[in-house]
């Protein structure tokens, strides 16, 4: 018991000591930026599946003949989410400055990504690649259906008014404020 004691109160031991209990509960280290970072990315890309999800469904509930419009648009907004959880995995492993947690969730969410980014990325990543090529086959897929016109019809004259549009609204909104909530608090690498 003595020699317990005695260890505490050797300055060096104890500045070790508080040194390993200081880096063990700071959240400054880059470790700590990665989780939180993931951890956002993670609850952002959930946030907006449900969204997306929510909406197809609304749609498909009140329009049945947009089914197969609504299900697309789904899987490309999804896609594009897949693609920015992915392009912050590269960031994290390679570039961790560019994300910024400073400036609210749009900061957060719009880093800066070149073509030259995809490149090197795509060219290190097949998921990275079969995502992209994913995506721009339900772009096309999307982009070029006949029903949009309908659709935006329906949406902004009909569905857009609804307060099951506004609730599912409300809770999309809410779980964003919580990762801008979040991202305000991680730490820096």
């Amino acid at each position: 018991m003595k020699a317990k004691y005695r260890l505490l109160h050797c300055p060096a031991i104890a500045g070790m000591i508080l040194a390993l209990q200081f880096s063990a509960l700071s959240p400054s280290s880059a470790a700590g930026f990665a989780e939180c970072v993931r951890d956002a990315t993670a609850r952002d890309f959930d946030a907006k599946k449900e969204y997306q999800t929510a909406l197809r469904d609304l749609i498909v509930r009140h329009r049945p003949e947009f089914e197969s419009l609504a299900s697309l648009n789904m899987e490309l907004q999804i896609a594009y989410a897949q693609m920015r959880k992915a392009k912050f995995r590269y960031l994290l492993k390679h570039i961790p400055a560019r994300i910024r947690t400073d400036g609210g969730l749009s900061k957060f969410t719009n880093f800066d990504w070149s073509k030259e980014d995809s490149e090197r990325f795509a060219g290190e990543d097949a998921g990275y690649r079969q995502l992209e090529q994913r995506k721009a086959k339900l772009a096309k897929a999307n982009n070029g259906h006949p029903d949009w016109p309908k659709l935006r019809e329906f949406f902004h004259g009909e569905l857009g008014k609804r307060p099951e549009y506004a609730a599912m609204m409300k809770r999309f909104l809410a779980r964003q404020k919580e990762v801008g909530d979040l991202i305000a608090g991680c730490p820096r690498p």
